[in-house]
């Protein structure tokens, strides 16, 4: 008789996890969070989100043990990319940055972390680096956007909206506030304020027109 040998997981991710902040993240490993920030060094940035701490659960996980010395170290990269992404709902960020991170501040980007500054409203696309270790940013926004429009296509996580100068991308995350109506679908008239960084929005405020929003504004695109 065959016997499956079962490694049993008892994992305090993080000391510190945020206050009904969803930890689930595309299977690319990018990350988004926004907040103001802290300092700013030579090699990145230090991101304070503003959200409530708790002490973390414990995670309780069952998994096959690997046999194989190769599948144990993919299986413990595995473990550190989820704490990264934990990490990622914390209210403290450290954020790293490469010859590849975009910083986007009044329409222009820019590769030189010069032009931030302690006290500045961003928005954080980010991944996690290959040994699991660290954060990356992909790209930075100090850019505010406000659009309104009707929802083309919807998802759990990104709507495309059209709107009078074309569609737009827009990604939602456990950070997005909903005036009153989460439920978002085809159809529907929407406003939204959120971070631009370029091809797409990060929405962080929504409403829906006739249902959070008495009547629709003019004037916005």
């Amino acid at each position: 008789m065959l016997r499956t040998s079962w490694l049993f997981l008892c994992l305090s991710v993080l000391p510190l996890v945020a206050t009904g902040q969803s930890t689930t993240q595309p299977a690319s490993d990018a990350v988004a969070a926004s907040g103001v920030v802290s300092s700013v060094s030579d090699h990145g940035v230090q991101v304070w989100t503003g959200r409530q701490l708790v002490p973390s659960s414990f995670v309780m996980a069952a998994v096959p043990m690997p046999h194989s010395e190769a599948d144990r170290a993919a299986m413990q990269v595995a473990l550190q990319k989820e704490a990264l992404k934990r990490a990622f709902a914390s209210a403290m960020l450290d954020v790293e940055v490469d010859e590849n991170t975009e910083i986007l501040q009044d329409g222009k980007t820019w590769h030189d972390l010069s032009v931030l500054h302690a006290g500045d409203q961003i928005g954080v696309h980010a991944r996690i680096s290959p040994d699991a270790k660290k954060l990356v940013a992909t790209k930075l926004t100090t850019d505010r956007t406000s659009i309104s429009g009707v929802i083309q296509e919807a998802a759990s996580d990104a709507i495309v909206v059209e709107t009078g100068s074309g569609l737009k991308h827009v990604h939602l995350s456990p950070q997005t506030i909903y005036a009153f109506t989460r439920a978002l679908a085809e159809g529907q008239d929407i406003r939204i304020d959120g971070w631009d960084f370029g091809n797409e929005i990060d929405a962080a405020r929504i409403a829906v027109y006739n249902t959070d929003v008495p009547m629709r504004f003019e004037g916005l695109k």
